[in-house]
Order: C-alpha cells, then structure tokens, then sequence
C-alpha cells in the first residue's frame, strides 16, 4: 500500500501526475532504509568498542547524575536536528523538480517564437 504524501507548502506545483512526484521525491526508499540499518550497526559497533576499553563506565557514571528530563531535551535536539536535514533535502528535490518544469516551459516559448520568426520570414519572401 502506498503512503500518502502531501505538499503542504507547494501548492504552486502544477504537476499533472502526482504519483510521478511522489516517486522522483521519494526515490531511493530502499537505499534509506540499507543507510538506517548501517547507522545502527555502527553506533551498537562504537558502543561495544567503548564497552570494551572502559571508557563507556565513565559516560556512564556522568549520564547518570542528569535529571530525566534532560534526555528528552537532548532526544528533542536530535530529532529536530534529522527531521531539519531530511526536510531540507526533500524541499531541495521538489524545488529542482519545480524549476525543471518551469526550464522546460521556458524552452518550449522560445521554440515556438523561433517557429513563428521562421514562418513569418518565410511568408515574407
């Protein structure tokens, strides 16, 4: 089942497919999801190093004698700090596709008028 995407700030977008957008925004799903599973991999890889050498009983220690909410602000930071990338680089895609399709309307007037020009000089003669 395909998810539901919706362009709340790009209603300026005249895109006749919608699926067709959907898709070029959204290309590479299965390349992120092989980037989550490396990331995780990594961190439980940097966590066992540190686990070994000692050095994460000491972060610990530290980690300890912080209030609970503090960890809500830092998971709040970090969150904010992903969902601000992501979102950067989606509004970045649907831009290049905006100004794509406003390229291509650009060239398809200038053919036309290069079209009448031609016309016109040929009538002329």
């Amino acid at each position: 089942m395909m998810k539901q995407w919706y362009i709340p700030f790009y209603s300026f977008i005249k895109c006749s497919n919608l699926k067709s957008l959907y898709l070029e925004v959204n290309e590479g799903e299965g390349q992120k999801v092989r980037k989550g599973i490396l990331v995780i991999l990594g961190v439980l890889f940097i966590i066992s190093i540190l686990q070994l050498t000692e050095i994460f009983s000491a972060v610990t220690a530290f980690a300890s004698g912080l209030p609970w909410w503090v960890y809500f602000v830092l998971a709040g930071i970090i969150y904010s700090g992903y969902k601000s990338m992501t979102l950067t680089v989606e509004d970045r895609k649907v831009d290049q596709i905006h100004i794509e399709e406003e390229g291509k309307v650009y060239v398809k007037r200038m053919e036309d008028e290069r079209e009448r020009r031609k016309k016109a000089r040929v009538s002329g003669q």
